[in-house]
């Protein structure tokens, strides 16, 4: 994978990771669980903000860093990882654009 769309990807899934932790914040106001069973118990705790925007963004600076050893199900991993996250806003879309969180 070229160095540049590898930092595209990195890049794309940190934005994805801040607005999803946004957004999980603001649909869970709205009586909606959070449906990531690893998640789910720190949702409510300083761990939640921990994980999602510290060790989540310094995962992915180690994974820029160790770029050259990286295999290639390393690298398949991000691109699964890029599209989980683009269908997971895509799913947060669907909710405020139907009006059931705003």
């Amino acid at each position: 994978m070229a160095e540049s769309r590898l930092r595209i990807l990195l890049f794309a899934i940190g934005i994805f990771n801040a607005l999803d932790y946004f957004f999980t914040l603001q649909v869970l106001q709205y009586g909606f669980i959070e449906a990531n069973p690893i998640m789910a118990p720190v949702v409510d705790t300083v761990w939640f903000f921990v994980i999602k925007l510290v060790l989540i963004p310094a995962a992915l600076y180690l994974v820029w860093v160790v770029r050259a050893r990286m295999g290639r199900v390393a690298k398949t991993s991000v691109w699964i990882c890029t599209g989980a996250y683009a269908g997971l806003m895509g799913y947060f879309g669907v909710l405020m654009g139907s009006g059931m969180v705003l």
